[in-house]
């Protein structure tokens, strides 16, 4: 399946709709991580892409050898506690990493997330 920018500028207003729509808490946001795991992968990547265009600074990076749940969550946890990222987007983030070096928003705190990710199998590069 071809990804096209149209696809692409869809899903992102999708997105961006349903978190104006739905409330502010936490089931909510479950509800549109849910929706986002239903995206294909390079759907997923190219959108983060999309909404990280205009505020990159570094690139987060996965060893491919080491993917396992409890590593992700805390590299997201890492990611949220180091700069002002939502859990979705540290989420998408994360998830983007697995596929290709992905760009940071320029908010993070990289010194402090270089010690956090130690033992995620995430590495800023």
């Amino acid at each position: 399946m071809e990804i096209t920018p149209t696809l692409v500028n869809a899903a992102c207003d999708f997105l961006k709709v349903a978190l104006e729509e739905l409330p502010d808490d936490d089931s909510a946001r479950r509800m549109v991580e849910s929706m986002c795991d239903a995206f294909d992968p390079e759907l997923k990547y190219q959108l983060l892409v999309m909404l990280l265009t205009n505020s990159m600074q570094s690139k987060l990076y996965l060893h491919p050898k080491d993917r396992l749940l409890s590593k992700k969550i805390n590299a997201i946890k890492a990611l949220r506690s180091c700069g002002n990222v939502t859990l979705l987007e540290g989420k998408l983030l994360v998830e983007a990493a697995e596929i290709e070096a992905t760009a940071l928003p320029k908010n993070i705190d990289v010194k402090r997330l270089k010690t956090e990710l130690m033992g995620t199998g995430y590495q800023i590069v």
